[in-house]
């Protein structure tokens, strides 16, 4: 994950925490030329405080940060050219213009989405993908669809992916969900009308489970929980639609796919070629 979308937003920072984080974004140009005194200094804190935000960041000691900072750098800052996800586009613009704003929104959701993923955690999603019978995904409103594209592409590779989809249905098949069963729940920060019940539901189950949310949406730590995260740079209750949230969801569930597929890669290709064979056959 990239250093800086992890310290934008890592949900557990201490007050003191989020003014040093806050400063080495602002300030990640100069992580070359930074040392412990300067950011005591400039930030106001001690260094027992800067060196308790170090492993927050997974590292010990403050040189390896400004490393990765100085790594990370050209990219962040790619992610974050100024751009307002909630309204890409103005009503003077032309529609050229339009569509290049577009283009930029989904450009840069995506390569926001990539910083947030770390490997471990994908991994640990592919393996229970791998050993489930049946993956189920619970999502709500515009996730749907994303949802339905990827129950179809697991299914031209003969993975049995669900998606139900109104409030009862998707209780029923929570409740119903067994130990072969994979459940993906997707949403932003809970607030579906399902979203607060599924996820109790299978924090109390030993099963796994992956949760897809903004980092904003905590979750009480869990041997069983995997969370893979999307930016979240739009208003949900302000904005023209939700042109971050579909690019970066699709984005990472095609991720999720592609991850799989390679797990058994041509296999997976022979699968999909007979199939389309026998689809496309003509005659009785």
């Amino acid at each position: 994950m990239n250093i800086f979308a992890w310290m934008q937003t890592y949900p557990d920072f201490s007050i003191t925490e989020q003014t040093i984080a806050q400063y080495l974004i602002e300030n990640g140009h100069r992580c070359a030329n930074l040392n412990a005194e300067t950011i005591m200094s400039e930030c106001y804190v001690s260094r027992a405080a800067l060196y308790r935000f170090c492993p927050h960041c997974g590292f010990s000691g403050l040189r390896a940060p400004l490393l990765q900072m100085n790594a990370d750098a050209v990219k962040w800052n790619q992610q974050t050219a100024a751009l307002d996800f909630s309204y890409p586009f103005t009503e003077q613009d032309d529609l050229l213009t339009v569509a290049s704003s577009l283009q930029k929104d989904y450009s840069q959701s995506i390569l926001m989405a990539q910083s947030l993923l770390v490997q471990k955690d994908l991994e640990k999603a592919i393996q229970a993908m791998r050993k489930a019978s049946r993956i189920v995904v619970f999502t709500s409103a515009s996730n749907i669809p994303a949802a339905q594209s990827f129950r179809f592409q697991m299914a031209e590779i003969n993975k049995t992916v669900l998606v139900p989809m109104d409030e009862y249905e998707q209780r029923l098949q929570a409740a119903q969900c067994g130990p072969d069963d994979f459940p993906i729940v997707i949403t932003m920060a809970a607030r579906g009308w399902n979203a607060p019940f599924l996820i109790r539901h299978f924090q109390k189950t030993e099963r796994p489970w992956l949760l897809i949310s903004s980092r904003t949406l905590a979750l009480a730590p869990s041997d069983t929980a995997y969370r893979l995260f999307l930016p979240n740079e739009e208003d949900h209750a302000a904005r023209i639609s939700s042109f971050s949230t579909r690019a970066s969801l699709n984005w990472l569930l095609d991720v999720l796919f592609a991850a799989y597929f390679q797990l058994d890669y041509q296999a997976n290709r022979l699968r999909k070629a007979n199939a389309y064979k026998i689809i496309g056959s003509k005659g009785r």
